[in-house]
């Protein structure tokens, strides 16, 4: 299987929103993939849409090249510790937090924070804190919206731990989801 038959995750919803259902789906694979990594102690540092990669069956491959990008366009998939470089540890808990970043980004079609300069991006992460998602979309299951926001704590010790128990807490939702479709 070759990449050219994958798009990257951004192109990938702009030709088909997500539903409910398949976000779910491809939410796990993408943990599932990022998991992988974790395990061999690889961090993604600068995770963005452009990289995860996923072809029309809903596979999901996560690119781990470094595409040189515009500083500016990379800080909307930073993480607070990122902002705070050398006062807090950068761990997988900062691949979640960006990891919810672009989920809510995919959901609600935008980014969470609006700002003119990385001085203001700075204040916004470290202070605001993201949007619930249900409030922007009532389609939005609202447990689906409280997994992001953990996702999405500014403080590291309010976040998932790891990669994998948002892989479950993702796939009980879809279960119970699927569960209510199919009695």
């Amino acid at each position: 299987m070759t990449t050219s038959t994958f798009l990257p995750l951004n192109e990938f919803v702009k030709k088909k929103p997500l539903d409910t259902d398949s976000f779910l789906n491809i939410a796990t694979k993408i943990c599932q993939s990022i998991d992988e990594c974790h395990k061999q102690n690889k961090l993604f540092n600068y995770l963005t849409p452009s990289k995860i990669l996923i072809n029309k069956e809903h596979r999901v491959m996560i690119s781990e090249l470094d595409v040189s990008e515009d500083r500016e366009v990379v800080l909307d998939y930073l993480s607070p510790e990122h902002v705070l470089q050398g006062l807090t540890s950068i761990n997988q808990s900062s691949d979640i937090y960006v990891l919810g970043v672009i989920f809510y980004e995919v959901l609600v079609g935008e980014l969470p924070y609006s700002y003119n300069d990385s001085l203001e991006f700075n204040h916004l992460i470290l202070t605001q804190k993201i949007p619930f998602i249900s409030d922007h979309n009532k389609n939005i299951p609202s447990l689906l919206s409280t997994i992001i926001d953990k996702m999405v704590a500014n403080n590291q010790l309010d976040r998932y731990k790891d990669i994998m128990s948002v892989f479950i807490d993702l796939s009980k939702l879809r279960d119970a989801i699927n569960e209510n479709k199919h009695p």
